[in-house]
């Protein structure tokens, strides 16, 4: 799961656009993922997930208002 602080527009998991956050993620397969968080005005924010099998992981960005 991806959660912004304040709200992202667009989120991108490994190159294609998934929505706007808070995402939630019930199909990324165990591995490493890349995301990118965009909030227009403020600079985008990319991270690396490394998802382990049958573990769940959230993500909480704070983005500049």
């Amino acid at each position: 799961s991806v959660y912004c602080v304040p709200l992202c527009d667009e989120i991108v998991v490994d190159g294609s656009k998934v929505g706007a956050s808070p995402v939630l993620f019930h199909s990324l397969k165990p591995g490493r993922h890349t995301v990118v968080a965009r909030r227009d005005g403020t600079p985008e924010r990319e991270l690396f997930l490394d998802l382990k099998p049958g573990k769940a992981q959230a993500v909480r960005l704070w983005m500049a208002p």
